[in-house]
């Protein structure tokens, strides 16, 4: 497994000077694509939950345990914010929409600056470790982000709120990728813990989400 955070690897291979706190990827935006923000104009300010990340590619599974937030810790999120505010979930794919009257599900084609002006009109943000946690750091925008497989040690970034998986509750694949010790795409099978409510001590996820997403969280 690598030991050094992704962003110093690569400074090191072209012998740059690495500072963690300074070194954070940057979106620029023309004025016509920082328009498109105002397409994502709602009646509540919004909340934004990325609940399943990377490419569909051939054989992956819709839900990846390694990466994705389980559906718990969604329903939790939809079922304590959906009054305060305007809940919008980006899938990949419709078949991991959540099928909730109380959400708006965008799992359409999007450009990436269409997506990373959703980023910028959202209010606060719940995310995994995928695209739109880089995204949300380049626009400066702290955010929660979830890590079940992964860590923030490696992909991640300080001024996001990181939620660590707990450690695995029974014996876990060994299977490696060279920077993580599970692959993005794990079958449900090599699943480390017992059950998936092991993933995350938030049986009542609403109360930890309530401490976190009013905290510091802009």
């Amino acid at each position: 497994m690598r030991e050094l955070r992704l962003h110093e690897t690569w400074h090191k291979m072209y012998d740059l000077e690495y500072n963690k706190e300074k070194d954070l990827p940057e979106l620029y935006m023309n004025m016509i694509q920082s328009e498109m923000q105002h397409i994502w104009q709602r009646q509540k300010p919004i909340l934004l939950i990325q609940t399943n990340g990377g490419p569909l590619v051939d054989g992956a599974p819709i839900y990846a345990w390694a990466r994705d937030m389980p559906r718990y810790v969604a329903d939790a999120i939809i079922q304590t914010y959906s009054q305060q505010y305007h809940i919008i979930q980006v899938v990949k794919h419709s078949t991991q929409a959540i099928q909730n009257p109380l959400i708006e599900v965008v799992d359409r084609q999007m450009s990436n600056f269409e997506l990373f002006s959703l980023i910028r009109a959202s209010s606060k943000r719940v995310l995994i470790d995928s695209c739109l946690q880089h995204a949300a750091a380049a626009f400066k925008l702290p955010s929660i982000v979830l890590w079940v497989g992964t860590h923030p040690e490696m992909f991640g970034y300080d001024m996001h709120t990181n939620i660590i998986a707990n450690q695995p509750t029974k014996e876990v694949n060994l299977e490696i990728n060279g920077y993580t010790k599970h692959l993005f795409y794990e079958d449900i099978l090599t699943l480390p813990y017992n059950n998936f409510e092991e993933i995350f001590n938030i049986s009542c996820a609403h109360i930890v989400f309530n401490n976190l997403l009013f905290t510091n969280i802009t």
